[in-house]
């Protein structure tokens, strides 16, 4: 953070449907070093988690397959999905994965789809899950998330999880995932624990809030009501700073295909768009973003 009060560090983003870049929140500058995919800082460096289909253009494969690599783009994991019974995260449909602070383990989110066929006997419908899985694929933890407010469950600083709770709200756990608390009851859309552990960030229609962890004292930091800009978009991803002191914000104009990317202070300054060198609003193809030193 610059004396002046201009944000500093990297954001990580999807720019292209092929690659990521790493765009420098004051200059613009971007740098592609990375596959498409959500990014997670942990204590061994930056993981990226890339999910995939084997054919993009075949609906009746359901069945994930993950790629996890560092900030170079090495491939240190390929984790082939299969079908399978019973709730296994290999019978689930997952469009976006987290991975825990220290590196060890994947938060899964999607829904569950195994018995998919709605004639059979043991028909089951799907339904919205996160699992947990380790590096090897295998599954530690699943729960159950929201039906209708639903967006990526992801890590606290002590590896609890943090999650849409089912019907509305945002559930966390301790660090164990044995225990799981609802701290706030009306629905949301995304929500992020500050890297200090003592602040969730979390959207209500076009509106961002900080509370304290536990739930309480929530706060507006932004109202964009007025703001046309955010009268028709869709909130995709939020992160926080690696300071703990600043948010960026994903979101969709839902009456075009771009993403854009904004910044605000959480002491309630106004958004500002993440600009390219040019100093023109960037245009991202992907909705996950991560703020970097």
């Amino acid at each position: 953070r610059m004396p002046n009060g201009l944000f500093s560090g990297k954001i990580i983003t999807s720019f292209a449907a092929n690659s990521t870049s790493c765009v420098d929140v004051k200059s613009g500058k971007k740098n592609y070093t990375f596959l498409s995919g959500a990014a997670g800082v942990t204590t061994t460096g930056i993981l990226y988690v890339h999910i995939y289909k084997d054919n993009p253009f075949d609906f009746k494969e359901i069945y994930p397959n993950i790629v996890i690599t560092n900030s170079t783009g090495q491939e240190l994991k390929r984790l082939k999905g299969v079908s399978s019974q019973g709730k296994a995260w290999t019978a689930g449909e997952y469009w976006y994965g987290s991975p825990s602070p220290d590196g060890s383990k994947i938060v899964l989110t999607g829904k569950y789809v195994a018995g998919s066929n709605p004639f059979s006997s043991n028909y089951v419908a799907p339904y919205p899950v996160i699992t947990v899985i380790d590096l090897n694929g295998n599954e530690l933890k699943q729960f159950e998330t929201d039906t209708k407010f639903g967006w990526g469950a992801s890590w606290l600083p002590d590896g609890g999880l943090i999650f849409g709770a089912k019907g509305g709200g945002v559930n966390i756990t301790d660090k164990t995932m044995s225990v799981v608390t609802k701290i706030y009851h009306q629905p949301v859309y995304e929500a992020r624990c500050s890297p200090d552990g003592r602040l969730i960030v979390f959207a209500k229609g076009t509106n961002f809030y900080v509370m304290d962890i536990n739930g309480q004292n929530e706060k507006l930091i932004t109202a964009n009501e007025n703001d046309i800009s955010f009268q028709n978009v869709k909130f995709t991803d939020v992160c926080w700073s690696p300071d703990s002191r600043s948010i960026a914000v994903c979101f969709k104009n839902q009456l075009g295909d771009s993403y854009f990317v904004a910044l605000a202070d959480i002491n309630g300054s106004s958004f500002s768009y993440l600009n390219d060198s040019m100093g023109q609003k960037m245009i991202l193809a992907a909705p996950f973003i991560g703020w970097i030193k």
